[in-house]
């Protein structure tokens, strides 16, 4: 994987932790597959395309959490696939905190992410959308 594909997800985590959803789909790739595990209130299966992505993955996160954030701690390079693992961050609009691991993968094409699939709930049972209500 080339050093621009590792600085385009970078930039795209650093954008979404800024609530710059556009600066995010800016980064993805025109027809990206996100596969995402489920879990609580957290969107589960595949979703084809940035405004799919937009609209059916990220727009539930401030609807459940006053505060989250998507907190890459290593990047690792495996050719053409990138795997940032992490945690996800925050406090849901019932008040009860949100700290599990994560890892996302994805296979990028010309510097942007032409898939991307989550396991956090995989992990913990805990997903970016799964606040108690």
């Amino acid at each position: 994987m080339a050093r621009e594909d590792v600085q385009t997800m970078q930039k795209a985590y650093d954008a979404f932790n800024r609530a710059d959803i556009p600066g995010v789909m800016e980064a993805m790739h025109s027809e990206i597959r996100w596969t995402e595990p489920g879990g609580g209130r957290a969107p589960a299966g595949t979703f084809t395309g940035p405004e799919s992505v937009a609209n059916d993955v990220f727009a539930p996160v401030p609807e459940n959490f006053e505060e989250f954030s998507a907190d890459a701690e290593e990047w690792i390079d495996a050719a053409s696939y990138l795997a940032v693992v992490g945690h996800f961050r925050g406090s849901a609009k019932s008040g009860a905190a949100l700290d599990v691991p994560s890892c996302t993968c994805g296979r990028c094409a010309t510097a942007r992410p032409r898939a991307s699939r989550t396991w956090s709930t995989a992990i913990s049972g805990r997903g970016p959308g799964a606040a108690d209500p």
